[in-house]
């Protein structure tokens, strides 16, 4: 059958205005120099000592927590895009939020005087006027130059730069726009490095700026009465002698409107919003707040502010740190809690945690009142499932709590251990045998082989396996990717199932993995004899060793298989895409994703 011309004429047209639309999606993205990475949200820049995200679609949940009140004995903080840093009184680092590179997982040590957050880098000043660089390194951000006459640092979002003791600059990273090419003088007092550009005060008060200038931010105003400046993603503020502010840039949220006035300390310009330090310890913010993080808490015991790209932070005069705006990563919640816990369960996206006093307490996603415990002092151990959490109490009885369609097995006073899973749970009896409950009527792990001789249970994504008293392992259900055939032998500790995978503990302290493991390598632990337990979480594995130190492997896309670096951790439990682990000192502490808050236990 011949096609008349007319609709010929009209398919071509539709052809060329289609070919057309895509030219310009193309050009605008060039000019816009959208970075498209599988590891990384598009076009991030960073502000100051602190990162800015400038991507708004990377924003997955907003979450403001105006009281999100921080561990106290904070000297300094560096907000960044999706983490943040604070430096201690003790001169030790510690970071939270975003992990995927790395940098939030901080180099060990209490030598340090300055940290600065860049985009997806951290960099930190040591005592003896060395730098120190962690994260993504992928354009040379975190490989700073050597020497010992560094005074100050300031990250951008894909470089840093750094004052000399004799006054120059050095710049390193990415350098597309020329930010990290900085006049060659030796007459610079402060630094500060924006998303793609970099501004510098001069002794004699001027300033100088280079780097991108499509928003005008690297033209810096005329002068000798500056006395700080803060680079922020497209746009540049800066403090006069005479206590007031002036800013140029992009001003698309009003982020370069500063206000009136005469009584300002300090400013920092993040993103797409700016804060300013007012001599009377309170603050003002101004620009975006889609985030709440241009709405700062009413109080005037402030000392420092830091903006990152959807969030602000702020040092009080008690040394303690509160944060606001974007939480996605936890960036605005630091990841410590108290000292009274005794066990900790992740679920997929949400924890709980038993306490000293035998209650329970558990954050993240409550859709199904997964996070909502029962009150009582009455409980034994807990299990954080998929949309439910079960624990086991005193008297030998088990309690669950969900949206009601999690249908328990009978009744009865006689359990000694609960596992949870992404959609039903199961119980190991006194008398060693298995119950699981029966909803949902799906091919799974709700039918547990019958028999007498069973020492421990743990539920995976859709299969469960077991320990037996022979040491052997039995699983069922699921077994789409081998995870529910366990391989043989009567050697094994302990069993852990994840999403479709399985780890277990050998009595050699080794650890075997077997399933789903094509992707991100979840089945394929590290060497060695030195394990105790071991925990499978979705598609990523992380195991206590004998110095009690922990290690991770598998997907790391949230930072989940990126813990953090110490030796005094007595259990870890992974979840969906985030981790927690219990400290000798009875605390709890989280990484990897927290866009429910699941990473971010409770003060």
């Amino acid at each position: 059958m011949s096609i008349p011309k007319w609709w010929s004429l009209l398919l071509g047209l539709v052809f060329l205005v289609m070919l057309l639309i895509l030219v310009a999606v193309q050009q605008t993205s060039t000019e816009n120099e959208v970075v498209m990475d599988n590891s990384q949200p598009s076009d991030n820049s960073e502000v100051d000592n602190h990162t800015v995200e400038m991507d708004d679609a990377a924003l997955i949940a907003v979450k403001t927590d105006n009281a999100a009140l921080m561990a106290r004995s904070v000297i300094a903080g560096s907000a960044g895009g999706g983490h943040t840093c604070a430096l201690k009184e003790d001169n030790s680092i510690v970071c939270w939020g975003r992990n995927y590179e790395g940098q939030s997982t901080p180099p060990a040590g209490n030598n340090f005087t300055q940290v600065s957050n860049g985009g997806w880098h951290t960099c930190a000043l040591t005592k003896d006027n060395r730098l120190v660089c962690w994260g993504s390194n992928e354009l040379g951000q975190s490989t700073p130059p050597a020497g010992n006459d560094f005074t100050q640092l300031s990250s951008g979002e894909e470089h840093t730069c750094a004052l000399k003791k004799d006054n120059s600059l050095v710049c390193w990273g990415r350098n597309h726009k020329g930010q990290s090419t900085p006049p060659a003088s030796n007459d610079f007092t402060q630094i500060s490095s924006g998303g793609w550009h970099t501004c510098a005060l001069k002794n004699d008060s001027s300033l100088v700026c280079w780097g991108r200038n499509d928003e005008g931010q690297s033209t810096s105003p005329a002068g000798n009465d500056f006395t700080q400046v803060s680079s922020g993603g497209y746009h540049t503020c800066v403090l006069k002698k005479d206590s007031s502010l002036i800013c140029w840039g992009l001003n698309f949220h009003g982020q370069s409107t500063s206000p009136a006035g005469n009584d300002f300390t300090q400013v920092s310009s993040g993103g797409w919003h700016t804060c300013v330090l007012k001599k009377d310890s309170s603050f003002v913010c101004w620009g975006e707040n889609v985030s709440g993080q241009s709405t700062s808490p009413a109080s005037n015991d402030f000392t420092q502010v830091s903006s990152g790209g959807k969030h602000t932070c702020a040092l009080k005069k008690d040394s303690s740190f509160v944060c606001w705006g974007d939480n996605d990563y936890g960036q605005s919640t630091q990841r410590t809690g108290g000292n009274d816990f005794t066990q900790v369960s992740s679920g997929e996206d949400h924890t709980c945690a038993l306490k000293k006093d035998s209650s329970i307490v558990c954050w993240g996603a409550n859709v199904y009142g997964q996070s909502t415990p029962p009150a009582g002092n009455d409980f034994t151990q807990v299990s954080s499932g998929g949309d439910h959490t079960c624990a086991l109490k005193k008297d030998s009885s088990f309690v669950c709590w969900d949206d009601g369609v999690l249908t328990l097995p009978r009744a009865g006073n006689n359990f000694i251990q609960v596992s949870s899973s992404r959609l039903y749970m199961c119980a190991l009896k006194k008398d060693s045998s298995l119950v699981c409950s029966n909803d949902f009527n799906l091919n799974d792990g709700r039918t547990p082989p019958a028999g007498n001789d069973f020492t421990q249970v743990s539920g995976g994504g859709q299969h469960t396996c077991a320990l037996k008293k022979d040491s052997s392992i039995v699983c069922w259900g699921d077994n789409y990717s081998g995870e529910s055939t366990p391989p043989g032998g009567n050697d094994f500790t302990q069993v852990s199932s994840g999403g479709e995978h399985t780890c277990a503990l050998k009595d050699d302290s080794s650890i075997v993995c077997w399933g789903e493991n094509h992707f991100y390598g979840q089945s394929t632990p590290p060497t060695g004899n030195d394990f105790t337990p071991v925990s499978s979480g979705k598609e990523h594995t992380c195991a206590l060793k004998k110095d009690s130190s922990l290690i991770c492997w598998g997907r790391d896309l949230y930072g989940q298989s990126t813990p953090p670096a110490g030796n005094d951790f007595t259990q870890v439990s992974s979840g969906g895409e985030h981790t927690c682990a219990l400290k000798k000192d009875g605390s709890i502490v989280c990484w990897g994703r927290n866009y429910e808050g699941q990473s971010t236990p409770p003060q």
